[in-house]
């Protein structure tokens, strides 16, 4: 009865020991959320070092990270942590707590919101920031621009009053990062109420918006090392006039018209013009919602080449 325990207790022991092992061996290699067709930047690395390194210092890498301490550039000292509203009743401060980042706003010297820096949008010219109210995100009141060595309202915002409502959509993200997953029932283009699966979300944009899914060709050059044309990837050099401009104009196109599909799915060489919806009369957008990239730099890139 005595050996009998014994090898119960070893059993359950070293089950136990090979579950969370195995758990610690895989933890570091985590399929990809888009799908096994994917392989993820990472693994770039190992075949093209000075490639990934160069790539982590370019304006697609920034264009989307979690906010520290070493990302967020505007100042939170004292005289220059603050922006004053037209009113000169309102104001908003940067402060720092345990928790992390915060914008809080004050009304006749009265806190009254406060809200984290979750996500950093940009980082080239300027900084906005998002915030998460549970699986939602808003864009926070105050920006930082790089022109002015300071804070100042987000593009297109009240100067009246801070204003912490404007909700961040899938298109942003779209531009703005590699992939987040919304739930099925709220995946619509202009839905402005629709949550996110967090745990989904890719920073930046990376390797594989831009070159297509990867996976087949690392398994081929991993099993074929000494192959030196690339298989199974779409290089910049084989897709044609049109293609290159579609490949950059998927952000870099403006926004005037709208997806019928997520830009997520688009791949290069893939034809833009089938993800728009038709347009048959002229739409007159806001200030807010028009977009801040420039159309004639996308093309002016392509004729470059």
């Amino acid at each position: 009865m005595k050996n009998k325990r014994m090898w119960l207790l070893l059993l359950i022991f070293g089950g136990g020991l090979t579950v969370i092992f195995s758990q610690c061996v895989n933890a570091g290699d985590k399929p990809d959320v888009r799908g096994e067709e994917y392989a993820g930047s990472k693994k770039c690395m190992k075949c093209h070092e000075d490639v990934y390194r160069s790539y982590l210092l370019t304006a697609h890498y920034h264009s989307l990270q979690r906010a520290t301490g070493s990302n967020v550039h505007g100042s939170f000292e004292h005289g220059h942590d603050s922006v004053t509203f037209d009113n000169g009743n309102a104001g908003l401060v940067m402060n720092k707590r345990i928790s992390g980042m915060y914008q809080t706003a004050y009304k006749k010297a009265r806190e009254y919101r406060s809200e984290r820096f979750d996500m950093v949008f940009g980082g080239n010219k300027a900084e906005s920031y998002v915030y998460w109210n549970g699986t939602k995100p808003y864009e926070l009141p105050i920006s930082y621009y790089k022109s002015l060595h300071g804070w100042a309202n987000s593009p297109g915002y009240d100067t009246r009053l801070p204003y912490f409502e404007r909700q961040v959509t899938q298109r942003c993200f779209e531009c703005h990062a590699s992939y987040v997953k919304q739930p099925a029932i709220a995946n619509t283009m202009q839905n402005r109420d629709a949550g996110f699966d967090t745990t989904t979300m890719i920073y930046g944009i990376d390797c594989e918006r831009c070159h297509g899914p990867a996976a087949n060709h690392v398994n081929f050059h991993l099993a074929n090392p000494g192959e030196k044309v690339a298989h199974y990837i779409t290089t910049y050099k084989l897709l044609n006039r049109k293609q290159r401009l579609d490949d950059c104009a998927v952000c870099h196109g403006g926004n005037k018209d709208e997806l019928q599909t997520s830009a997520f799915d688009f791949k290069p060489s893939d034809d833009l013009a089938r993800f728009k919806v038709p347009r048959f009369l002229p739409k007159r957008l806001s200030a807010a919602d028009k977009c801040r990239f420039n159309r004639l730099n996308a093309i002016k890139f392509v004729n470059l080449q």
